[in-house]
């Protein structure tokens, strides 16, 4: 996950990582102390405070888009262009939507089951690779 700097920070420890405002960090490590984020930064990693950084959202992540606009956002793009969004079918889960071919696909992510991909008559496809998702 990224972050942008909010607020330039100096280290003042060996494990910490030194930043300006407005750099892009990679957060790796987020689950240790709610205070402070693993990041690294030109080729140098550290803990970076929480509070000087702001997480960007994910660029796939759409929230609550309906079936029908992901599919009109995914049609005009190439096989494989994909985005997630808020399940209308299912509240409070997830769905994925993958332009495939003159098509898109719409798969529910479901957690806890076995990996596998299938296809809307409930076959196993061998052109998507999620690994997580069933149709929705």
């Amino acid at each position: 996950m990224e972050a942008v700097a909010v607020f330039s920070f100096r280290a003042t420890e060996r494990d910490e990582l030194s930043f300006q405002k407005g750099e892009i960090l990679k957060v790796t490590e987020m689950d240790e102390d709610p205070n402070w984020m693993m990041a690294e930064l030109h080729g140098k990693r550290g803990y970076v405070p929480e509070n000087y950084i702001s997480l960007l959202p994910h660029p796939w992540f759409v929230g609550p888009v309906s079936r029908q606009q992901a599919e009109q956002r995914l049609r005009r793009e190439e096989s494989g262009v994909f985005l997630i969004r808020e399940s209308e079918s299912s509240p409070g889960e997830f769905s994925v939507s993958v332009s495939y071919g003159d098509m898109v696909e719409h798969f529910l992510v479901l957690e806890g089951l076995a990996p596998a991909c299938y296809s809307k008559r409930g076959e196993p496809s061998r052109d998507l690779h999620w690994g997580f998702a069933t149709p929705t």
